[in-house]
């Protein structure tokens, strides 16, 4: 791509010339897999260091898990990312090096990609017995590098086989939570209340979208901050609303007319799952159009 006929530092920096004339195929295709494993290996290195800061934390708090959850702000303010996002990456340092380090291992190689890694760590979280765990884990760190072309319904068949031959109590647990999943609300007092969750976790990721692109409709000059604007869009989302009321207090405020943009969530199913007889096959993902609805299904 050419931004100018002329070429730019712009260009020159993020490699945008064309490419020589000289340039095989085959080279530009070990490129891409070479970047992917750089790539692979990045989000590899991040978790490492979001794990020793959350070991720095807990020695600082004496080793009380429950009062290093600022790890979680920590990260958000060092990413720019929501705390729910950061507290996945938490989530998955852990499991790179407590729970699954044998596949935290495969990852850190550039054998298999984070989103396969997220899809083994998930499915694996309600083992509890750590020789259990460890077989499970040897198992995955030796089989995954071959499943890199499946998709995240069939890797997750994958090793629910696995899980299933493993401890089957676990597949058990994972079922009776499904079966539990609720929405809670109480009321703390001083006109506040709280709200607790357990939904499936492509309802989840929606929900943060939605609330994430409804606290953006204000314009610049609001005097909250993001966490008290995501807050206040749960409000606006219960009443239908499609953008955040500003608090800037400005009569030509530029916001007036802002509106958030829909959030479409595509899933892809088995059929028996959709008529609510499996649970087998389910994956999602979320896509924000700009100027119009992107189609397919939607859920």
């Amino acid at each position: 791509m050419r931004l100018s006929a002329t070429p730019t530092s712009i260009e020159r920096m993020f490699g945008f010339l064309e490419p020589p004339a000289t340039a095989e195929p085959a080279a530009l295709l070990g490129d891409v897999r070479a970047a992917s494993r750089a790539e692979t290996r990045a989000a590899a290195q991040r978790l490492s260091a979001i794990w020793n800061l959350y070991k720095v934390r807990l020695r600082e708090t004496g080793d009380r898990a429950e009062w290093a959850v600022d790890t979680w702000d920590a990260v958000a303010a060092a990413l720019n990312i929501s705390l729910g996002l950061a507290c996945s990456y938490v989530r998955m340092a852990k499991a790179m090096h407590e729970r699954l380090p044998l596949l935290g291992m495969v990852l850190t190689a550039g054998d298999i990609d984070y989103r396969a890694f997220q899809t083994m760590v998930y499915r694996t979280d309600l083992i509890n017995d750590p020789d259990t765990l460890a077989v499970v884990d040897g198992e995955l760190a030796s089989r995954a590098p071959r499943w890199t072309a499946l998709s995240q319904g069939k890797l997750g068949r994958e090793v629910d086989r696995i899980v299933a031959k493993a401890d089957r109590d676990a597949v058990r647990r994972r079922r009776e939570r499904v079966e539990d999943r609720e929405v809670v609300i109480g009321d703390c007092g001083d006109g506040m209340a709280s709200v607790y969750a357990h939904i499936f976790a492509t309802d989840g990721h929606a929900l943060e979208q939605r609330l994430d692109a409804l606290a953006a409709t204000v314009c610049d000059a609001d005097p909250r901050t993001k966490k008290q604007r995501r807050a206040d869009a749960m409000g606006a989302l219960a009443a239908g609303a499609d953008r955040l009321g500003c608090r800037c207090g400005k009569p030509d405020c530029p916001a007036g007319s802002k509106t958030a943009p829909p959030v479409v969530l595509h899933l892809v199913a088995e059929q028996a799952t959709i008529d609510g007889k499996s649970d087998k096959g389910l994956s999602g993902r979320l896509r924000r159009p700009h100027s119009r609805r992107a189609g397919g299904r939607t859920g």
